[in-house]
């Protein structure tokens, strides 16, 4: 099942599957988006988190590709969680879909 993801400004507000966040680094400049924190969509009501493939990156973890969209946001490749439920599927426009 689709589940709209909707962006919250703190990890406290992640409450519902799919509500999702953007995280920043030290030493990078303030609202500078490096990663995302995602509840699941899968409604499981773990957390995740992504690195974004940004200047900021580190190399040798997983990057995905944003599309700079904070409310709508794609990233790519899928999302794949190998720990815990392993639901699998992408977020495309602001949407969570499955595989």
């Amino acid at each position: 099942m689709d589940v709209q993801g909707t962006y919250k400004q703190r990890w406290q507000d992640l409450t519902q599957p799919g509500d999702f966040m953007y995280t920043g680094r030290m030493n990078v400049p303030e609202g500078t988006a490096c990663g995302l924190l995602f509840r699941c969509p899968c409604g499981c009501g773990s957390k995740g988190s992504l690195q974004l493939d940004t200047e900021f990156a580190d190399r040798s973890e997983p990057t995905w590709t944003w599309n700079g969209n904070r409310e709508r946001p794609t990233l790519t490749p899928s999302i794949h969680r190998v720990r815990g439920c392993g639901w699998h599927g992408y977020l495309t426009d602001g949407v969570f879909r499955p595989c």
